[in-house]
């Protein structure tokens, strides 16, 4: 590492003291990986523990989670530079991945001179679940736009509001309070202070807690199982939208473990739910990095089905009127289209988009170039009946 690295990297924020302050689990593994690099890396008579604590705390602290270009997790690194980034809630720029290469991605306009804002956490979570993941793992209270707003943004609300709540689930709500088996109350869930509020913190703790649980589950059948039994309970009670997480983490959650097991029609039904219910609210901009590889991902499983996964019967199970080529081509039409903003034109993801969408069009057109006239308005149509598959999946 050269002085100028070193350098950059003691410069970083490091929260060493209010880590060290909070104590418990996360001060212990800090203490034991200090220790552990301070004595096996030949650096105890230039360096001393405290400083190797210092330098562990700035590395947890500012260290980014290498990914694909798909969002898939690897490990993680730390670019000086890259961390010096802000946090903001409702980010003009998200950090993407290719290989080795790291850049931001603008997702607004950002005018000369505006600082260039990134998030550091969910930000489709609730405003107190982020307020608190912030505080804990940051050290500060975001008073980002988006937070100065106060819980008004689709991240926040409830079908309903929870004075509203059926009479079934807040008699439940309540025993399991006097019966001492819900957790104390925990500001990340936190709705507001009156009793009807207090009981959907309950049930928004419960479904989190149900979400936690089961990706801590041996398997991807127990997984499923966990998953659809916090789905439940988010239908069931009335009260979340799809998009409200964790209603919505528990949803793709279920995408991923259903192509884990082979189950390609349950997959690809909450897919198109996720499409068109819940990413153009959470991920409104066409070209938001997560969006577009969500689109992709359905296009590619629509694909499988369509040409190897016994399509005849799944076209048939979907209904003769609704062609799956012209649903192919649309999702990986919509993908090329926002991808150069999404991870750039010269990406590997861009060029993988780029070749499978030439190959799509050449088996459509089966060499006759004209076969893609009007294929717009063939989509625009088929669009129509692709939105009811949305509906198909009661949770």
């Amino acid at each position: 590492m050269s002085d100028d690295e070193w350098s950059a990297l003691q410069r970083l924020e490091s929260h060493l003291e209010a880590k060290r302050a909070r104590g418990g689990s996360q001060w212990q593994e800090i203490e034991v990986l200090a220790l552990g690099a301070w004595r096996y890396s030949d650096t105890k008579e230039t360096i001393e523990l405290p400083t190797a604590q210092q330098i562990s705390c700035a590395i947890l602290t500012n260290a980014l989670t290498i990914v694909t270009p798909t969002f898939d997790p690897l490990g993680v690194c730390l670019n000086p530079f890259a961390a010096l980034a802000n946090h903001s809630c409702d980010p003009n720029a998200v950090v993407v991945m290719d290989g080795p290469e790291l850049s931001f991605r603008s997702l607004k306009p950002i005018a000369k001179d505006e600082e260039v804002l990134i998030s550091y956490i969910d930000v489709t979570n609730p405003l107190a679940r982020r307020q608190e993941e912030l505080k804990e793992r940051y050290h500060f209270t975001c008073a980002c736009s988006k937070c100065q707003k106060d819980p008004t943004g689709p991240e926040d609300k409830f079908l309903k509001p929870p004075k509203k709540l059926m009479k079934k689930w807040a008699t439940l709500v309540d025993d399991l309070k006097k019966a001492g088996s819900v957790p104390k109350d925990d500001p990340a869930n936190y709705v507001g202070d009156d009793i009807a509020s207090e009981r959907m913190a309950v049930l928004q703790g419960m479904a989190f807690s149900a979400l936690q649980t089961a990706r801590g589950a041996s398997g991807p059948r127990e997984t499923i199982a966990g998953i659809e039994n916090g789905m439940r309970l988010c239908y069931q009670c009335g009260m979340f939208p799809v998009y409200r997480q964790p209603y919505a983490q528990m949803r793709h959650n279920l995408f991923i473990n259903m192509l884990t097991v082979g189950n390609f029609p349950i997959a690809w039904a909450q897919g198109v739910k996720t499409y068109f219910l819940i990413d153009p609210v959470l991920f409104p901009q066409t070209y938001h990095p997560v969006r577009v590889v969500h689109t992709w991902t359905l296009a590619m499983l629509t694909l499988y089905i369509a040409s190897e996964y016994n399509g005849l019967q799944f076209q048939q199970s979907v209904g003769s009127e609704l062609d799956l080529g012209i649903i192919i081509y649309g999702l990986l039409a919509e993908v090329y289209g926002n991808v150069q903003r999404s991870h750039g034109h010269s990406s590997s993801f861009a060029k993988l988009v780029q070749r499978k969408f030439e190959e799509v069009k050449v088996d459509m057109t089966r060499g006759f170039p004209d076969a893609l006239r009007g294929m717009e308005g063939r989509v625009e149509k088929h669009w129509k009946l692709f939105r009811h598959a949305a509906d198909w999946m009661q949770y």
